[in-house]
């Protein structure tokens, strides 16, 4: 008798930033939105682009382009979103994007594990990168680079308070 394997499946929204396609697990997405306006924080690290207002809420939105060490192109193209997270990852704040591809469905076994644990630490993009994403998955096209949506915010902290 053949003995049978189950599969998990994990599914992320999917996105691109200065070309790269980057995934958040999707349990951690509340939304995907248009840019409302946006209101200045003033003295706020550069990674803070300011807070927005959703339906009477006031969400933090935070630039993901300078958080994984990457040029932002110019802003106002019609294409960023901002992805809306859910408060179980961090109390109202939402991450810009450069564009929204898909969700997309990925077996557990193709998932690895990238971060050794060396990150170079000449390179402070590269330091901030694998702080934030240690998973990558193949797809039939191109690497998906795996952000974990709980590090978001320790990292605005950390990047605030100098550490």
């Amino acid at each position: 008798m053949k003995e049978k394997t189950t599969t998990t499946n994990r599914q992320f929204c999917t996105f691109r930033i200065d070309d790269r396609l980057y995934g958040i697990d999707i349990l951690d997405v509340k939304e995907i939105k248009t840019i409302p306006d946006t209101v200045p924080v003033h003295h706020s690290p550069s990674k803070i682009l300011g807070i927005v207002n959703l339906r009477g809420r006031i969400y933090l939105l935070l630039n993901l382009c300078l958080m994984l060490g990457r040029e932002r192109k110019a802003p106002g193209s019609e294409e960023e979103r901002i992805v809306v997270l859910k408060s179980s990852v961090g109390e109202h704040f939402a991450v810009l994007v450069d564009t929204i591809e898909d969700v997309v469905s990925v077996g557990e076994e193709s998932i690895e594990c990238c971060n050794t644990g060396e990150a170079d630490a000449t390179s402070r993009g590269a330091s901030i990168h694998t702080s934030l994403c240690d998973e990558v998955c193949t797809l039939e096209t191109e690497l998906l680079v795996l952000i974990k949506a709980d590090r978001l915010l320790p990292m605005v902290d950390r990047t605030r308070f100098g550490t």
